[in-house]
């Protein structure tokens, strides 16, 4: 299906924008811990907020300028994640960091803006016709892959991306706990989006 010029325009919005925060965050690094470009980017790729960032900003932006709406579940594949993103941010991590200047900046852009701006584009314009329930458990394949990487990753260096993903620290007990409602969460995204593509197909 082709894109409207409004929607091809918010598209093409919200591409640029998580782009620009993806690309800030990768130079703030290099700058700030002395990296090259690849470690920089090595460093980061342990975080689901920059993967899931860099996701949108690439397929958004790929989108608006093919000006091609794409697939409901592409769509709803990328706000389930975004939604958790910036929600398990809000309520564990935000209190954790201390940020100021383009740091600050950047982070509410990755947290805050490109989720809300996401969900918005997936109301207005995103298709949703062929939602399902079934979908549910392909989007959550997704955050079971990244833990299963990042727990991989602490295995040989030691650092964990979340301290809800320690193991080492808080023991697996609590660890497969935060997984699983963290996974819950996902489920309970997923069933509320394809339920409202239901009720209301707006595209």
């Amino acid at each position: 299906m082709h894109m409207t010029r409004p929607h091809q325009a918010a598209t093409g919005l919200t591409g640029a924008l998580a782009l620009w925060a993806v690309a800030t965050r990768v130079w703030l690094k290099m700058t700030g811990a002395d990296l090259t470009f690849l470690w920089a980017v090595w460093d980061l790729m342990l975080y689901f907020t920059i993967l899931t960032n860099a996701a949108i900003a690439a397929v958004f932006v790929w989108l608006a300028v093919r000006g091609r709406a794409g697939s409901a579940r592409l769509h709803a594949g990328l706000v389930v994640p975004i939604v958790i993103t910036g929600a398990v941010y809000h309520l564990l991590l935000a209190d954790t960091n201390d940020y100021t200047g383009l740091d600050l900046v950047v982070d509410h852009m990755l947290h805050s803006v490109v989720p809300v701006l996401t969900v918005l584009h997936w109301a207005v314009f995103a298709p949703k016709g062929d939602l399902g329930f079934a979908d549910m458990l392909i989007w959550v394949g997704y955050p079971t892959v990244y833990v299963v990487y990042a727990l991989t990753r602490a295995s040989f260096d030691g650092i964990y991306p979340y301290h809800f993903l320690n193991a080492a620290e808080q023991g697996w007990p609590v660890t497969l706990g935060w997984i699983g409602g963290i996974g819950a969460g996902f489920l309970i995204i997923g069933g509320l989006l394809v339920a409202a593509a239901r009720i209301r197909p707006l595209a």
